[in-house]
């Protein structure tokens, strides 16, 4: 494991990257436009799905530009993996089923429902392109939050507020059109916390950060989200804290535009006033001893929060070697071992396991004295 001792170490072995990097990622499916469909035989419309049009579609991302078409009053788009399994879902045809169905088999029963209103719950739906490919479909009452302008506003709050230092993001980003998550990272040290490792004392430095979550053809259920994030400098462990996890901003019909920017500056201003209490917590983890109560409160962690096998091989091999045997030690082994282990976790994983981490510092006075296990809310 490499160890990162400033900032600038962080920045020269690319493990941040520019917020300009990532503005130009972002362009990369931006600006999109959007197309209103009715489903009554109205709109000229017209699916075509080869024969093969699935062949090794199960592993492909999301994002994957297929064989198949839609045609709207003469103008043809391509569709991208997730955009037709969203539009066969839509007509009641599972992605399980899809997989394993020629396209002329499915083929007409698309076509027939959009003449005769069956292609989901409304009479109409968006159609969500850009350049000549179609990304996604959303309801009409579903509107697009463009990630340009989140980042934008985000980029405005803290220069509003005069946060010192470039803005940089973790490099672990992930981005297509049903998804987007970065997390901003703020070089200027936040806190530190003092740990014992095998005898030695050892003081982490800790930045304050935020993660970014949406997706540009979202329905109701994937808001726009904004939380709290923290990375430890030496190891580069990082954790997504409990109390700063704010409630997501859902698009709807009647959407303004100051209404989402007012959401941004707003839970932002949420987020850095609940860090610094939240670090505090973690300032105080290194108090709570382990000894004797390591495997029992591990097992736990690992039952309860339902941490991946994987996971669990490594952080225990971290707290091993570390010999924290603290709640902090056991928070550090999980949190790195999804960022700086060598081993590829998929975003999902990376997500869960910070969220697991970052529930642990207001738990670490909830050790039982007379079982000595660790109760926890799974």
């Amino acid at each position: 494991m490499n160890d990162y001792y400033s900032f600038e170490d962080i920045h020269r072995a690319g493990k941040v990257v520019s917020i300009g990097a990532v503005e130009k990622i972002l362009q990369t499916t931006e600006p999109v436009e959007q197309i209103v469909l009715t489903t009554d035989g109205t709109s000229k419309v017209k699916v075509s799905l080869p024969d093969h049009w699935n062949l090794d579609l199960k592993e492909l991302d999301d994002g994957t530009i297929t064989s198949c078409t839609i045609e709207v009053d003469g103008d043809r788009f391509y569709l991208s993996k997730r955009a037709v399994l969203s539009l066969l879902s839509m007509i009641g045809i599972s992605d399980r089923y899809a997989y394993k169905t020629p396209g002329f088999l499915l083929e007409p029963h698309v076509n027939y429902w959009f003449e005769h209103e069956g292609v989901g719950p409304d009479a109409d739906l968006k159609l969500i392109t850009k350049d000549e490919y179609a990304v996604g479909f959303m309801r009409t009452f579903q509107q697009v939050v463009s990630n340009l302008k989140v980042l934008e506003q985000v980029k405005k709050y803290f220069a509003n507020n005069k946060i010192k230092g470039e803005l940089f993001v973790d490099p672990q980003i992930v981005h297509n059109y049903v998804q987007t998550e970065f997390r901003i990272i703020l070089p200027e040290v936040a806190f530190t916390v003092d740990t014992t490792r095998n005898g030695v004392v050892e003081t982490d430095k800790w930045h304050f950060g935020i993660l970014i979550s949406n997706s540009l053809t979202s329905t109701l259920n994937k808001p726009l989200t904004i939380s709290g994030f923290m990375l430890e400098q030496k190891s580069l462990a990082g954790i997504l804290p409990e109390y700063s996890h704010i409630s997501g901003y859902t698009r709807h019909v009647d959407m303004d535009v100051e209404d989402l920017n007012g959401w941004v500056h707003s839970t932002l201003d949420q987020i850095f006033s609940i860090l610094p209490a939240e670090a505090e917590m973690i300032a105080h983890m290194p108090e709570h001893s382990l000894v004797g109560k390591v495997g029992p409160i591990t097992s736990d962690i690992f039952r309860s929060m339902k941490v991946h096998r994987k996971v669990q091989e490594i952080a225990l091999e971290n707290l091993t070697v570390s010999g924290d045997m603290t709640s902090y030690g056991i928070m550090h082994s999980m949190a790195t071992a999804v960022t700086n282990s060598g081993y590829k976790f998929a975003p999902k994983v990376v997500n869960h396991i910070q969220q697991v981490c970052g529930s642990l510092p207001a738990r670490s006075e909830e050790i039982c004295d007379s079982c000595g296990r660790l109760h926890l809310v799974s």
